[in-house]
């Protein structure tokens, strides 16, 4: 460990700012030159040089006498004599158990920031920076005002390579303005992408500090999300209120990805998508991110609108990206209901059932599905076949049956079913008449065109 000076703490502090101080105004009134008195240049150089070889030993105490020389005497012969200087009071600051010591080394550390900006302006918004950060680690409650200002003054000279440990420290000053009312949400909207557009720079660009940056936004983004998403759910009751928050900042940014998102999950959540604002959003935000879902929900609200031309295509486009197939299920799933329950095109929707059984292995719905429309064809069939009237009883059992043999969920309501249409199964009389046996094979006709087992009521 290195060995501090053994001074007291008022002591130190006057000697810092004397040395500092003298410094620093030495510094400005000669324009920061090498050496404030040229005659000197000798003993400056001997004294840089014998600072340098202590520091770089890490002996500090014994550096400290010939690095204040330098300071106080050559303030533009090299930068080294700020960054080793912070780098040693920082250190001293860290060891010292006095208070007043502590802070004494602070006031010395911020004085060299000061002195290194005069000296070297290009590294001013870097030090601005470093001064903030310090009286936010140490100096927070009564220099808050200044810490933001030095931040925000920072971050417009440095820009995309605004140092990664202001970002989260800015973002909660700004939160405090968010909660004293001193910034609305569309202020912290704006503080947060602000932070956001110099992280993915630096994920970009700066790979030994990419995990710090990344580090940074991990640790704002929830509490910014909590914060606007209860905003939002003070504002959005229903659909009507939904619409009108969000509309204008849609027409605003009509590209905003993360906008399109929200947009899109809440008029899904609060079931508005018959609003047509969602089907303008939804379009938007599947064609920069298509995606089988989207596809599908925006085939159902198209469908709704009475646009079947569209649903279908979209339903079509969808089977298209599909690579899963339990996406494909799905699709074809809603399809089916579709020309079943609104089209009453029963053909056609055993169609798409059987594709989405097929797509999705070991799914009984389906197969009742078919039955249950099997079993609702019997007026139907039987206008051009009496018999027919009862045979759709057994297709219909058969897929009952089927549903339940592959999936073990529905057999409470597949045997229901079978209990129900079983009795509708012809007498043995009738089968007599007919010259059917019982066990035979007999076809189906209709639009069902199955092939069943001759089964007689039991």
């Amino acid at each position: 460990m290195t060995k501090l000076p053994k001074i007291s703490a008022v002591a130190l502090l006057a000697m810092v700012l004397m040395i500092l101080g003298a410094g620093v105004a030495n510094a400005q009134e000669a324009g920061c030159p090498k050496f404030l008195d040229p005659a000197n240049e000798g003993e400056c150089l001997t004294q840089y040089s014998l600072f340098y070889e202590f520091y770089k030993q890490d002996n500090y105490a014994d550096a400290m006498k010939h690095w204040r020389y330098v300071y106080a005497n050559a303030p533009g012969l090299r930068k080294t004599t700020y960054t080793a200087g912070e780098k040693m009071f920082t250190k001293f600051r860290k060891e010292a158990e006095d208070p007043a010591v502590k802070e004494a080394y602070l006031d010395s550390i911020l004085q060299i920031y000061d002195a290194r900006a005069k000296c070297y302006p290009k590294d001013e918004g870097m030090l601005k920076g470093k001064t903030a950060r310090q009286l936010y680690l140490h100096r927070k409650d009564d220099n808050i005002a200044r810490i933001y200002e030095l931040t925000e003054e920072s971050m417009a000279i440095r820009g995309n390579e605004t140092e990664y440990y202001l970002l989260v420290p800015y973002y909660l000053m700004n939160i405090e303005k968010y909660n004293a009312k001193e910034i609305d949400e569309k202020g912290l909207i704006e503080i947060y992408d602000k932070i956001k557009t110099i992280v993915d720079w630096n994920l970009e660009n700066n790979e030994k500090k990419k995990q710090k940056y990344q580090d940074a936004i991990d640790s704002i983004t929830p509490t910014h999300e909590g914060v606007v998403d209860q905003s939002i759910k003070n504002e959005i009751q229903d659909c009507p209120s939904a619409k009108s928050y969000y509309e204008p900042k849609f027409r605003e940014t009509p590209d905003d990805i993360s906008l399109l998102k929200k947009i899109y999950g809440t008029f899904i959540k609060m079931d508005c998508t018959d609003d047509p604002l969602f089907l303008e959003v939804a379009e938007r935000y599947n064609t920069l991110e298509p995606s089988v879902k989207k596809c599908r929900y925006l085939a159902g609200a198209y469908y709704k609108q009475g646009n079947e031309a569209k649903a279908f295509e979209l339903f079509n486009s969808g089977l298209n990206q599909a690579t899963d197939p339990e996406d494909k299920a799905d699709i074809y799933w809603s399809m089916a209901k579709i020309e079943r329950y609104d089209k009453k095109d029963f053909g056609t929707a055993r169609k798409y059932a059987k594709l989405a059984a097929e797509n999705r292995p070991g799914w009984g719905k389906p197969y009742m599905f078919i039955g249950e429309m099997y079993a609702a064809s019997g007026a139907r069939c039987k206008a051009s076949n009496e018999f027919l009237g009862w045979a759709v009883s057994w297709v219909a059992v058969d897929m009952f049956a089927k549903a339940k043999k592959i999936d073990p969920s529905v057999t409470d309501k597949a045997n229901k079913m079978i209990g129900k249409y079983a009795a509708y199964f012809p007498e043995r009389e009738v089968l007599f008449q007919r010259d059917m046996a019982e066990g035979s094979s007999y076809t189906v006709g209709c639009w069902i065109g199955a092939t069943t087992t001759v089964r007689a009521k039991k």
